[in-house]
């Protein structure tokens, strides 16, 4: 099969004969560090028509798309201007445009020479780099192989990546780690209109902009991936398998949905304890049962949105739920809560908060006459046969009183809240 690779002159030796052909070459080398701009992404290619150690420089051909290919992949090229067009100087170089899908995997597309690896070339995607130059048995496990030779650099290849399984219409970009995105949309089975895979099970309708929309098969929906499942059980045996994205076991996840139910694990807390504080209908729906048109999942172990210049904005027609298991916090100069219903502590709680400025202008209006009525009671007396006596234990009584309604009415200030105000 290799042979069939090539250019159409078959006898010819150099690199450089071969201008206005497409070239398949075998990458020997890339400068990705190290090197002048000029050189960034280029390549070192040997022919693999013949039978030479001739190598010739290739260059990236998009300048805004870059898919930088391994050592020992095959890749297509061809000679166009340079920057000398015009000049007096060599006006043509070569450039490459991508890798050639040996093995149809988005990982490694590895074709060593088989000249060099003693005719050890796979005749299916079973082996992986190291056991193609080390004759060593073929191994499926899971576990990364760290024992690539050194001239891949830091890339390692790994045995447990998977490419995604294609629907008719889809338009896929695949990186070389289980990291995607898939332009695609809801597909049915034409003889029973039976979802054939997670996204497209839902067959009810939605209202989107005051229409009634019936799902079917069309309806966009783009996901963008990064990270396949990491335990085994949630991966076919052989690298090769194609799968689906998995919102629940994928590493993180944005879904952009039109008319599609995604069927998402929320917080790992029953629905019912997480919507317990919306005591007036309708209530939130299920994240996994929701299908009442577009709609936004993003999904991670953890999430940062930081608006370094400006805001931050939510805005729902309906509700915003926050919900943790442990704490919720807030830390601002300043924050206004505006509701016509507030409740603190609990969604069932009964007990009003007062209003501290009027009610401690009152209370303090309170202690000032009730220490004018201490004043006087403190001067109270009693006339037995006709002699004023003081009336001890009423004095005591009023003096105590007096001291206590003046300590309150001197500290009235303290007792409000400098940082929370309510209405």
């Amino acid at each position: 099969m290799i042979r069939e690779f090539g250019f159409k002159n078959q006898n010819d030796t150099s690199l450089s004969d071969f201008k206005g052909n497409i070239i398949t070459g075998r990458v020997k080398n890339i400068y990705l560090t190290g090197t002048d701009d000029e050189d960034l992404g280029c390549i070192e290619i040997e022919s693999i028509a013949n039978k030479t150690n001739t190598t010739q420089k290739a260059y990236p051909f998009f300048p805004n798309n870059t898919s930088y290919p391994l050592i020992d992949e095959i890749v297509l090229c061809f000679n166009l201007p340079s920057q000398y067009i015009g000049s007096q100087q060599a006006n043509e170089k070569l450039y490459y445009i991508n890798v050639v899908n040996v093995w149809n995997n988005p990982h490694v597309n590895f074709y060593p020479n088989p000249d060099k690896t003693n005719g050890n070339i796979p005749s299916s995607e079973n082996k992986s780099y190291n056991q193609i130059f080390d004759s060593s048995p073929v191994n499926l496990s899971s576990k990364p192989n760290e024992s690539l030779p050194s001239v891949q650099g830091t890339f390692r290849e790994r045995d447990n990546i998977h490419p995604l399984q294609p629907y008719m219409g889809d338009i896929i970009q695949q990186g070389r780690f289980g990291n995607s995105i898939r332009f695609g949309s809801t597909n049915q089975r034409p003889d029973n209109n039976n979802g054939i895979n997670d996204w497209s099970k839902y067959k009810g309708e939605s209202r989107i902009f005051d229409t009634k929309v019936q799902a079917q098969t069309g309806d966009p929906i783009l996901i963008l991936r990064n990270g396949q499942p990491v335990l085994n059980s949630k991966l076919p045996n052989k690298p090769w398998t194609p799968i689906n994205e998995k919102i629940n076991w994928d590493l993180s996840s944005i879904y952009m949905t039109s008319n599609q139910q995604i069927p998402i694990e929320f917080n790992g807390k029953p629905w019912k304890n997480q919507i317990e504080s919306f005591t007036e209908d309708p209530q939130p729906i299920e994240p996994k049962l929701y299908a009442g048109g577009p709609q936004v999942i993003i999904r991670s172990d953890r999430l940062v949105l930081n608006a370094r210049q400006d805001s931050i904005l939510l805005n729902a027609q309906k509700s915003i739920s926050l919900s943790s298991t442990d704490n919720i916090n807030f830390d601002t100069n300043k924050m206004v809560i505006e509701s016509q219903n507030v409740k603190l502590g609990s969604y069932d709680a009964t007990e009003s908060l007062i209003l501290g400025d009027t009610f401690l202008a009152q209370l303090d209006q309170v202690m000032i006459a009730l220490q004018n009525l201490c004043s006087q009671l403190s001067i109270e007396q009693n006339w037995p046969a006709g002699v004023a006596v003081p009336k001890a234990n009423v004095i005591t009584t009023a003096l105590a009183l007096q001291n206590i309604a003046g300590g309150v009415s001197k500290n009235i200030e303290s007792f409000k809240s400098k940082t929370i105000k309510t209405k």
